[in-house]
């Protein structure tokens, strides 16, 4: 018991970081500045969700989460990725639309049975440690990037293996590209970056 309570202290931490996080934007006077306070609030709310739904995921014994992709938009949390069966797709939705602030569930899990997983064999499970290092990871990096002004933090996705963290989605410059992999690249336990954003105009 107590090393499963160490190993889910990382993911408290991250997510109470992001709770806490916050009231960081509560000082705008303009109505712009109102404007750009309450989309940093929606983004550190989405980012808060999506700690407490890969979080819900990951402690499932029944789940493989590595293989399930999160998001959340808004209220709307989105699976991709792969599971094994009916009932693990069905699962997942429940596990997601279980969380508190969560009212939709848009599930687009595609069911592989594992014997028609060709790198079944050749890429064993993380371990329980490996997946709760990822999730903190994950949540570290977000909670970075949708605090910073200069990154539009919802349009970034970040998916974290065995510590490399990948950075996907669109941004505005060159310049915020390479904030954003900067920022995941100096946060703790990420031992490499695939920057794989792409720009926008």
């Amino acid at each position: 018991m107590k090393h499963r309570t160490a190993l889910i202290k990382p993911i408290a931490i991250a997510i109470t970081a992001l709770s806490l996080a916050t009231p960081l934007a509560a000082t705008a006077d303009t109505k712009s500045g109102a404007r750009a306070t309450s989309g940093i609030e929606a983004q550190l709310q989405e980012a808060w969700l999506l700690g407490k739904l890969e979080t819900a995921l990951l402690m499932n014994q029944h789940l493989n989460s590595f293989a399930i992709d999160s998001d959340v938009a808004g209220n709307t949390a989105i699976l991709t990725g792969t599971v094994e069966s009916g009932i693990d797709r069905d699962l997942a939705g429940e596990v997601a639309l279980s969380i508190n602030g969560i009212d939709k569930v848009v599930n687009k899990l595609k069911i592989v049975p594992v014997e028609e997983q060709s790198d079944a064999k050749q890429a064993p499970r993380p371990t329980l440690g490996q997946r709760v290092n990822d999730v903190t990871i994950t949540a570290a990096v977000k909670t970075r990037l949708v605090a910073n002004p200069h990154i539009d933090g919802l349009g970034v996705n970040v998916d974290t293996d065995s510590a490399v963290v990948t950075l996907s989605g669109a941004v505005r410059s060159s310049e915020e590209k390479q904030l954003a992999e900067l920022i995941a690249r100096n946060t703790a336990d990420v031992i490499h970056v695939n920057n794989e954003l792409q720009l926008v105009n």
